[in-house]
């Protein structure tokens, strides 16, 4: 279960279109703009949408039971791409509630284990889910944060190499990933977290693997192409245990 805490006002969905123009694989450039930076056709494209059910008077409540597609706090939408190298996480939103500039991201290097390793992108800390403690990383590791949030706008670029999922250099304890690598759930910009096989399908917000296709979500795959794309913003983590 995740807390949440109160907080104001919430309206509006997020949804961002997506072109074709295919980046070159292994190429990683971050120019600030995950709508940009993604507009690749083999990326995975989902939102997370605002709670049409969500208090009016400014009470609002993170999602203490099955992650959904619903936020109680700023839509948002999630971009996943990868290369041979990295795994790639775009996240891009308007800024309605403030103070909210974190993305926790949980993925799974063991399908059946659900989420087995997550990551406080603007903490530069990666953790075990439903374990308390986090192990702290260095610009050594290869993970990439690029967070260039405004007033008006959330936008968050991450990336992570694959053989951070395969060789565990931290020493967390995961199972090492194989095969295929998913970004499962997500906490971004708000203490509500989206995910779930319901709202996206089996493939959630991306399944890849080295120089693979991806797994499409539920909510978009826009074809095959080329490899290639950006990273997610993040602050910090609710504690909780995790089942999705």
């Amino acid at each position: 279960m995740f807390r949440s805490q109160g907080l104001r006002a919430l309206a509006a969905t997020c949804l961002v279109a997506l072109s074709a123009a295919p980046l070159s694989a292994s190429t990683v450039t971050f120019t600030g703009d995950p709508t940009t930076d993604f507009a690749v056709a083999s990326t995975v494209t989902s939102q997370v949408i605002a709670n049409p059910n969500s208090d009016p008077t400014g009470t609002y409540q993170g999602n203490f039971g099955t992650p959904s597609n619903l936020t109680d706090y700023n839509p948002y939408t999630i971009y996943t791409n990868a290369d041979s190298t990295n795994f790639y996480v775009g996240l891009v939103g308007p800024n309605i509630q403030g103070n909210l500039d974190f993305a926790n991201l949980y993925f799974s290097t063991d399908l059946p284990e659900g989420s087995t390793v997550g990551f406080e992108a603007n903490n530069s800390r990666a953790f075990i889910p439903g374990v308390a403690g986090y192990y702290d990383y260095t610009a050594s590791s290869g993970i990439v944060l690029d967070d260039t949030s405004n007033s008006s706008q959330y936008a968050t670029e991450f990336s992570v190499p694959f053989s951070f999922f395969t060789t565990d250099p931290l020493g967390l304890g995961f199972t090492l990933a194989t095969t295929d690598v998913q970004l499962r759930l997500s906490q971004t910009f708000g203490y509500s977290v989206a995910g779930g096989s319901t709202a996206y399908g089996e493939g959630r917000f991306g399944d890849f693997s080295p120089a693979a296709t991806p797994e499409p979500s539920t909510l978009t795959l826009a074809g095959l192409a080329a490899f290639a794309c950006v990273i997610p913003i993040a602050r910090r983590r609710q504690q909780g245990t995790l089942a999705a």
